[in-house]
């Protein structure tokens, strides 16, 4: 429920908007969100309740969180309040983390696929140097001459030569042996491409 200055603010507010010649929607979409932030604010125009709000939108996209922020704008115009952030002082979307195996995680994993030569020498390669899944599925037989392997798309677009390990080349020498395909490409699946 709203205050009675909250209901004063979004019924001034309303009568702007009429004035924007905004279809029905979009006048409901206007209303909504300066009546979420009134709720969330109750009536206060103070840059702590901005910034708090704003906060609470992490989830929207960028393109959705603009726009509220464009209403939000509107909004303070019309109660005739100076917008409280500045520019530069916009609160960024914070970027979720990037998610990585852990070393206990990898050397548990690659216990458990030890036996299995496709898996174990994919997931030696991706975890030793780093290999991308692009650069795996683009790894040719010639590409492997023990101990080296050359990776011709690395990240970057450099082609790069690299001194594997002897538990790594051990897993890439098992997996040639009982792979059965005749295309070029180092890693098959079952169907032998």
């Amino acid at each position: 429920t709203l205050t009675r200055r909250a209901m004063a603010l979004r019924a001034r507010f309303e009568r702007e908007i009429g004035f924007r010649g905004l279809d029905k929607e979009s006048v409901y979409r206007y209303l909504l969100t300066a009546t979420k932030y009134l709720e969330f604010s109750g009536g206060t125009m103070a840059r702590e309740k901005v910034v708090g709000y704003l906060a609470t939108l992490e989830a929207l996209t960028g393109t959705h969180r603009r726009w509220v922020l464009t209403v939000l704008k509107v909004f303070f115009e019309s109660a005739k309040v100076p917008w409280p952030i500045k520019k530069g002082e916009m609160p960024k979307k914070s970027r979720p983390a990037r998610p990585y195996i852990k070393v206990d995680e990898s050397e548990k994993l690659l216990r458990l696929i030890k036996d299995n030569p496709l898996d174990y020498a994919l997931f030696r390669l991706a975890i030793i140097l780093g290999c991308r899944r692009v650069e795996l599925a683009r790894m040719l037989s010639e590409d492997y001459q023990r101990p080296k392997i050359y990776l011709r798309t690395a990240k970057g677009g450099e082609a790069r030569t690299r001194t594997l390990d002897p538990e790594t080349c051990g897993a890439l020498d098992r997996y040639l042996k009982v792979r059965d395909s005749l295309t070029p490409t180092l890693f098959v699946n079952k169907k032998g491409y």
